[in-house]
């Protein structure tokens, strides 16, 4: 009968990756938050009861912060720190009249025709491309192994739902992300959160878009890497496993107050809002406090909030205590 592929039987393998970077943050934070997001990550898979194979990709970190991402749940992570930058590290370019000057100046030499949108000037100046670029290997079969299937995710995501039945049903689509518009004349993705398939194909031109600045800027992140290869129109259609995308450590001191009792709802009047006479600009940033206050009730007693972050919040006390020790350590080290 030929033999070839017929009677051969092909396991589905799904993963939920995250990748953290020890280098320069869009933030300027310590790589330790990345360390403590993940971890309250897992802990967000723990208590929705999924079973999901959870995976980081590591670079710059030393081998006892590896160790802690398995005792956080990892099955798995794999450290790129050996992996050269320049193998894939976006080339960011911030304006396109300095691009043009360099061009001048190389007039003999071969230079890489970049992107640009025609009157698009918000490219935003972000320095953190290399780190973020390491999301790009999450497509390398070599790299993640024999996951055919991979749910990537920044750290700072919470999951409400196991994610495991959204990964069957949405298990033959090449790529699936959310659409983003803000701050563009023209719409793309982000990059928080994506389904793909890994593929070696697919990884090469990825990288080689990223290195050789093949791509239309706006974050100079990987994200604008992303956005320039996959269509949106055909890759944002579905809606993406049910989760929170939040910088965590903002919760720590909100949700102490707002986990046991719910605000009161303001209600608005004409001329008066909740007791603050008048309609001026006291009275809307007390409109927005309520707000506020009202969201984070709800995201605090959410359970896979609720159960992780007395922990969570409670070790980044701890590291930034720590941090402001040995700053006072090293300043009265350096005093004559």
């Amino acid at each position: 009968m030929g033999g070839g592929l017929q009677g051969q039987v092909f396991l589905w393998h799904p993963a939920v990756v995250v990748t953290v970077c020890n280098g320069v943050d869009k933030n300027n934070e310590h790589g330790w938050v990345q360390l403590v997001r993940a971890k309250m990550l897992a802990c967000s898979l723990r208590v929705v009861h999924s079973n999901v194979t959870l995976v980081a990709l590591a670079r710059g970190f030393a081998a006892g912060d590896l160790e802690y991402l398995h005792a956080a749940g990892y099955n798995r992570v794999i450290d790129l720190s050996s992996v050269p930058a320049s193998a894939f590290a976006l080339r960011p370019l911030f304006s396109w009249m300095r691009e043009d000057a360099a061009k001048k100046e190389k007039e003999n030499t071969e230079v890489l025709q970049r992107l640009w949108p025609w009157g698009h000037g918000n490219v935003q100046e972000r320095k953190d491309g290399e780190c973020t670029s390491l999301k790009l290997h999450v497509w390398d079969p070599e790299t993640v192994g024999e996951y055919s299937t991979v749910l990537h995710s920044d750290t700072d995501v919470i999951f409400l739902t196991d994610p495991l039945p959204w990964l069957n049903a949405n298990r033959h689509e090449y790529f699936v992300a959310s659409k983003e518009v803000q701050g563009r004349p023209y719409t793309g993705m982000n990059s928080h959160m994506f389904l793909l398939t890994p593929n070696k194909q697919v990884f090469r031109i990825l990288v080689e878009s990223a290195t050789t600045g093949h791509f239309m800027p706006h974050t100079n992140t990987e994200q604008d890497v992303i956005e320039t290869v996959f269509p949106w129109r055909t890759t944002t259609l579905i809606k993406l496993p049910s989760h929170m995308h939040l910088k965590t450590t903002l919760l720590c001191k909100p949700c102490s107050s707002f986990i046991t009792a719910k605000p009161s709802r303001s209600r608005r009047r004409t001329g008066s809002v909740a007791g603050v006479a008048g309609t001026n600009t006291s009275s809307k940033i007390f409109i927005g406090i309520r707000s506020v206050a009202g969201h984070l009730h709800d995201v605090c007693n959410r359970a896979s909030v609720f159960n992780c972050l007395p922990d969570y919040c409670a070790e980044v006390d701890q590291r930034q205590a720590a941090g402001v020790q040995n700053r006072k350590v090293a300043a009265a080290h350096a005093r004559p």
